[in-house]
């Protein structure tokens, strides 16, 4: 009896190391950062790659909420902590906020920040919530110069149209008919 006990343990112990293992793997192909945050108590857990993203090793990095709230930019703590509030009451099933985070060579990198509470206390106030940062800058970035180009469109469109204005003008002075048709 003992022989088929031990045997069914290292069979279980075989296959939690396999799903360990296969959740490792799909936590760096997607190569996201991970936090455990307890909020109770304010400590943080992070992995690696968190660390990675804004350019430090974990081992020089506080597990605690003040490590993320020190790397987070000023702006985006509020978008953040109303994001918090509203998972919190119930408002929304996770928590989602774009934000930014210093680097350690001192420029921001966004990330995509989402997480979810797994555990509640006995008033449903949250107690664990875990959740991944996704560096989401070469997004952001190209979000950016998307903007640029679509102005830089825009106002030579609109220059355009006070171009063929000017010239309508000019041939009307002339007796001519107008050659553009303005407008949209």
């Amino acid at each position: 009896m003992e022989n088929k006990k031990k045997a069914t343990d290292q069979q279980l112990i075989k296959e939690l190391r396999k799903k360990n293992e296969y959740l490792g793997f799909a936590i760096q192909g997607m190569g996201v950062g991970i936090w455990d945050w307890n909020v109770k108590t304010g400590q943080v857990d992070f992995n690696e790659r968190w660390a990675e993203i804004i350019g430090h090793k974990l081992k020089n990095l506080k597990p605690s909420i003040k490590t993320w709230e020190k790397f987070s930019h000023p702006d985006d703590l509020k978008c953040s902590e109303r994001a918090l509030e509203k998972h919190f009451s119930g408002e929304t099933d996770q928590y989602v906020c774009e934000t930014r985070m210093k680097h350690k060579k001192g420029h921001w990198v966004w990330v995509l920040d989402q997480g979810k509470v797994f555990e509640w206390d006995k008033k449903g106030k949250p107690i664990r919530v875990v959740g991944t940062h996704l560096d989401i800058t070469a997004r952001k970035e190209e979000e950016e110069e998307l903007k640029k180009l679509s102005e830089v469109t825009i106002g030579r469109e609109l220059r355009m149209i006070e171009l063929k204005k000017e010239i309508n003008a000019l041939l009307k002075e002339l007796g001519r008919s107008e050659k553009y048709k303005v407008g949209f």
